[in-house]
């Protein structure tokens, strides 16, 4: 994994770059994972007391004051975001090490058109005896959501056009542990004709444009009241 640094350090208030800059010192100091850095952290350190002062100082202070607080924050920046790259190459793609240093990252990028899978997928009572509803977030790109339901923890692997064709049913048939609950254009869907005391399990997917198909959500369950 290529790890990119996400600073967005021209958006910090003066104080609060003095306070993100003070962090990040703090996560490197005795870091096993970066015993050396280039810049040094000494250097880091050293510029960030400067910034630190310049700061304090140009607090209802004079236009002098103000603009040596600017010019030690370009200086302080450069170092930083340097800072920052350093410790992304030494992390060698590990992210788990790299987010010891303090920084973020910038998260990839979903290719246009291409549809995720409905996070937070959940099962839910209603006021109805027999009957659970099913919500998740939105996908974006979705134009509708293919909910499945069954009575096993595992669902079968199964072609979405297999899975439509069978058409929704109330319950499995004989030897059918999962079956299309239905399709919808909403995130909320409710599933009826349950028994109760039974557990149930579902999951879903997005279809969009272009006969687009997202992956599976993860599977929610619920005893059916």
């Amino acid at each position: 994994m290529k790890i990119i640094p996400r600073l967005l350090l021209n958006k910090k208030t003066f104080a609060a770059f003095d306070e993100f800059v003070a962090t990040i010192i703090t996560m490197l100091t005795g870091n096993v994972n970066f015993p050396i850095t280039e810049p040094p952290l000494a250097m880091v350190q050293t510029k960030s007391g400067e910034y630190h002062d310049a700061v304090v100082d140009a607090t209802n202070g004079n236009k002098q004051q103000r603009q040596f607080r600017k010019q030690k924050r370009g200086e302080l920046h450069i170092i930083v975001t340097d800072l920052a790259w350093d410790v992304a190459s030494r992390s060698s793609g590990d992210l788990a090490i790299y987010l010891t240093s303090g920084f973020d990252y910038k998260r990839p990028r979903v290719p246009a058109g291409d549809l995720t899978a409905p996070g937070n997928n959940r099962l839910g009572y209603t006021n109805n005896s027999g009957e659970l509803v099913n919500r998740h977030n939105v996908v974006k790109g979705a134009l509708l959501y293919v909910v499945m339901v069954g009575i096993t923890a595992v669902p079968p692997e199964m072609a979405v056009s297999t899975i439509m064709a069978s058409g929704p049913t109330p319950g499995p048939t004989p030897g059918q542990d999962w079956w299309l609950a239905g399709v919808s254009s909403s995130t909320k869907f409710t599933i009826k004709g349950l028994t109760p005391g039974t557990t149930y399990y579902s999951r879903c997917l997005a279809l969009g444009t272009g006969g687009k198909i997202g992956p599976w959500s993860l599977v929610a369950s619920k005893m059916a009241v």
